[in-house]
């Protein structure tokens, strides 16, 4: 039995290579979706599902769930997007923030608004390409 290794080939990517691809392409959308995990919020349950359905449909998303039922950090990181919005009361959850935009509670007419606004996000994102 005989045992070789066959020799490296060199990299033949290099760091200006990486940084034109990273350039090139369009930057991911951050969606930062809220909400909390309970029976009792029926819009929330259907909010998520929206959420990942969004996600499916549009590959330049990069979908940030943040469920502050039982997480303290969470709900924290909700109240600095409440103040960095400045979100009008009432506070509603579940509650969507995208680019500069944000959408209190969710229904089938806010999922559509919501859709509308990613829709035109990312064909503004990659016709700048």
């Amino acid at each position: 039995i005989y045992f070789f290794t066959l020799p490296r080939a060199e990299p033949t990517i290099n760091a200006e290579i990486i940084k034109a691809y990273e350039t090139s392409k369009p930057k991911l959308l951050e969606v930062h979706y809220f909400y909390e995990n309970s029976r009792e919020c029926s819009r929330c349950i259907e909010g998520r599902a929206f959420m990942d359905g969004l996600k499916k449909r549009y590959s330049l998303i990069n979908l940030r769930t943040h469920e502050m039922s039982f997480d303290p950090d969470n709900k924290e990181l909700f109240e600095e997007f409440i103040e960095n919005y400045s979100v009008e009361e009432p506070i509603i959850i579940p509650m969507t923030f995208i680019n500069n935009i944000y959408f209190k509670d969710f229904s089938n007419s806010i999922g559509v608004d919501i859709d509308s606004y990613v829709e035109e996000l990312v064909m503004n994102a990659t016709q700048t390409e």
